[in-house]
């Protein structure tokens, strides 16, 4: 007997029914926990736990990573639901109040310690507890709370939708989820490019500090994520499979059934979604603008005038020595130009992607992994309390969805 993690179906032969399902397994009862069961101490044979790298989970194991175990999951929940909510809207984007923002739940489902259907179960009840109690309703940041774990709830049933995918299909570990695709990328394997980007020396500063956060914590936030595979994919031409591998033993929270959806989506191999190619230099700017994110994970930025930060090839030999930096030794000069390199990466896409038989095969992909929902549909007011997700209506909408991440 297989009991149910998460909303996913097996055999399931389409998804026209599968939001339905999914409301139905988190809408079910939570059993209680047996109080001998709760919290099992273990005890090792050498005094100490073994190692993620021990146990091949992680290499090397991240010396800052999240503590494990269902006290700590449980911990962290409950500071999500009663205060860090608040900041969920507005702040999981910025790799500085991410790490905050962010419920950090992640490993705890990956892991099993805690289910989603108590995440689930905990935060509508959290939900209708602010909008209900007169205490917890005038507290000066329940609105915004009610808007963080409406959005959250959204992202629990898009963890299990994706999953769904590589339970659908699991083929699409290994090979384009559009076949049209085959190809593109697999015969232009560039190792220079590939070791550059896993020992973060890629020379855009924003890329190499978050390889250089994720080898020390194992975690980045979503936003974060999809840049570096779209760095990877586009200006460095990398393949997925390769990237996604490597991000695979990075990631404390890796869950397959996410990742190697979401690495085709970043990659443009779906077929049914919008590419999305981030800029990492605009992506500084946008979301570490003082820097305070690049000089704290890579220390030879900290010599760097505000002018030159996201951009330091650009630095004059004079302002170097200045400084008493090299570039090339202390800092790594991009091995191509970006700018250049991007176009050039989005033209062979679109090339592929415009071709006839391509577009063809688009509805075959779409009616295997494609949302089902009906245009129009009104929400009545107790649904509306209930906070269940939305399904979108349309490619471009899933890929919407989808960029919105699961940072939980």
């Amino acid at each position: 007997m297989e009991f149910r993690q998460f909303g996913v179906v097996r055999r399931l032969a389409d998804r026209d029914h599968w939001k339905a399902s999914w409301d139905a397994h988190v809408e079910q009862l939570c059993l209680p926990i047996p109080p001998h069961m709760q919290f099992v101490e273990m005890h090792w044979q050498d005094g100490l736990p073994p190692s993620a790298s021990r146990l091949q989970l992680m290499q090397p194991d991240p010396p800052r990573r999240q503590v494990g175990g269902r006290k700590a999951g449980l911990a962290l929940l409950s500071s999500f639901l009663y205060e860090r909510s608040a900041y969920y809207r507005g702040g999981i984007s910025s790799p500085l109040s991410a790490p905050d923002a962010c419920s950090r739940l992640s490993p705890y489902l990956t892991f099993g310690c805690l289910s989603l259907r108590e995440i689930v179960h905990a935060t509508v009840q959290r939900m209708e507890q602010l909008h209900d109690d007169s205490l917890a309703s005038k507290h000066p940041s329940a609105t915004r709370m009610k808007q963080g774990l409406n959005a959250f709830v959204s992202r629990l049933y898009w963890h299990c939708h994706f999953i769904q995918k590589l339970e659908s299909e699991p083929e699409i570990e290994a090979q384009n989820m559009h076949r049209g695709y085959d190809g593109m990328r697999e015969h232009d394997w560039n190792d220079a490019h590939f070791q550059a980007f896993i020992h973060g020396r890629t020379g855009w500063p924003m890329v190499d500090a978050c390889i250089a956060m994720l080898r020390e914590t194992g975690w980045i936030n979503f936003r974060m994520r999809a840049m570096l595979v779209s760095v990877a994919s586009y200006p460095l031409w990398l393949h997925w499979r390769q990237v996604g591998n490597w991000l695979a033993t990075q990631f404390l929270d890796y869950e397959p059934g996410i990742h190697w959806s979401q690495m085709q989506m970043q990659a443009g191999t779906t077929g049914i979604n919008v590419p999305r190619v981030y800029n990492p230099i605009k992506q500084a700017h946008d979301h570490d603008p003082k820097g305070i994110f690049v000089r704290r994970w890579l220390p030879a930025m900290r010599k760097v005038p505000d002018l030159f930060l996201f951009e330091p090839w650009t630095m004059p030999s004079d302002v170097q020595l200045a400084c008493g930096i090299e570039l090339g030794r202390d800092i790594p000069i991009p091995l191509v130009d970006l700018d250049a390199a991007t176009r050039e990466a989005k033209a062979k896409l679109f090339a592929v992607r415009g071709q006839s038989e391509v577009k063809a095969a688009k509805s075959a992909v779409v009616k295997k992994h494609g949302s089902r929902s009906s245009r129009g549909t009104k929400r009545s007011k107790n649904d509306a309390k209930k906070s269940k997700p939305q399904e979108p209506h349309s490619s471009n909408d899933i890929n919407e969805a989808s960029q919105l991440g699961f940072d939980f």
